[in-house]
């Protein structure tokens, strides 16, 4: 398991979920629709989730996932680390694109990543480490 300091505080995402009311993508989001992991460089470490996120390329390092296409107005871990423009690589397993924005409450620069897909690299569409708020249902 991930040491302490690097736990993800799920329950910031929830109430960033369950406020801005973007749960139309699944049913009510609780801590229990973010799982935390640790990225092993292969699509099968995102096989029973809908999206996964990694602070590596290549599906490497911490990483978080949700089971059911849930959006996040922010991204937020523990304090002492953040995802909130960490983000290297994405796997998708959902049927709806994904679009992700560089600034929180889903605004600024985008990148759309479509069904079913992944990028091992964001740095190859100019997008490592600026992503700090999520939806499902395409920008």
């Amino acid at each position: 398991m991930f040491p302490a300091y690097r736990r993800v505080v799920k329950t910031a995402i929830t109430l960033a979920v369950a406020v801005a009311g973007v749960a139309a993508f699944s049913t009510s989001a609780s801590a229990a629709d973010w799982n935390d992991f640790e990225g092993d460089g292969t699509l099968t470490s995102c096989s029973a989730l809908k999206l996964c996120w990694y602070v590596h390329n290549d599906f490497t390092g911490l990483a978080s996932g949700t089971p059911n296409g849930a959006n996040a107005s922010a991204i937020y871990w523990h304090d002492v680390y953040t995802p909130n423009d960490a983000i290297s690589s994405l796997i998708s397993n959902y049927s709806l694109p994904y679009c992700f924005y560089e600034n929180k409450g889903y605004s600024g620069a985008t990148y759309q990543l479509p069904p079913y897909s992944n990028i091992n690299a964001l740095s190859l569409v100019g997008f490592n480490d600026k992503i700090s708020s999520i939806k499902a249902g395409g920008c």
